[in-house]
């Protein structure tokens, strides 16, 4: 930045340069992240666009160090609603910081939009009750229908049961289950985890 003097009779005076914030040659229209069964769907759209060549996805797990996990090609030139996808299958348990990044054609750079995630943890589930009879709760804190959730006997073979998934909580059917012990195993993303069940009807 330059700073010019300008010398009258002999004063100087001070001028200062106007500074001019740059502004993204993209209208952006919105930035969504959407919890899946096992990935994080990344949505946006544009209003309009110029110039512009692509967008960078980037993660971060504390909106410090920030890294690529996928490119899309942009339309360059628009003056009408462009809507854009991209699919992060390697999600992260717990919270994850997304941003977009768009590129010019020239090399220019703007980070339009940053969004934030908290993935389920499912570690931190409760089951009951356990023995169970006719029906068997699961409740967590977090939403748990991006879960996948499978019932399985000892000798690992999955069990045919009648699941309810109602926001952060989810029922299973086990009065048809014979007595016995099986395992509740659940899966998001890469994350798994184990849960034994006791099943004793009263009856």
């Amino acid at each position: 930045m330059r700073i010019m003097f300008t010398i009258f009779s002999g004063l100087a005076f001070l001028i200062l340069p106007t500074l001019v914030l740059a502004k993204a040659p993209v209208d952006l229209a919105k930035f969504e992240l959407i919890q899946k069964e096992n990935h994080i769907e990344i949505l946006w759209a544009t209003f309009s666009e110029v110039n512009s060549d692509y967008y960078s996805i980037q993660k971060s797990r504390d909106v410090i160090s920030w890294t690529d996990v996928g490119v899309a090609d942009a339309a360059g030139n628009a003056n009408e609603l462009v809507e854009y996808s991209f699919t992060d299958m390697n999600v992260w348990p717990l919270e994850s910081h997304y941003r977009l990044v768009q590129f010019d054609q020239n090399g220019d750079f703007y980070v339009l939009a940053t969004a934030s995630i908290d993935l389920v943890n499912i570690q931190e589930f409760d089951v009951y009750p356990n023995p169970a009879n006719d029906f068997v709760t699961v409740s967590s804190s977090n939403d748990l229908r991006g879960v996948k959730f499978e019932l399985k006997d000892l000798g690992g073979n999955p069990i045919s049961v009648n699941m309810q998934s109602i926001g952060n909580r989810l029922e299973i059917n086990t009065s048809e289950i014979p007595n016995g012990i099986y395992f509740l195993q659940s899966a998001f993303g890469n994350e798994r985890s184990s849960r034994k069940i006791i099943i004793s009807h009263n009856r």
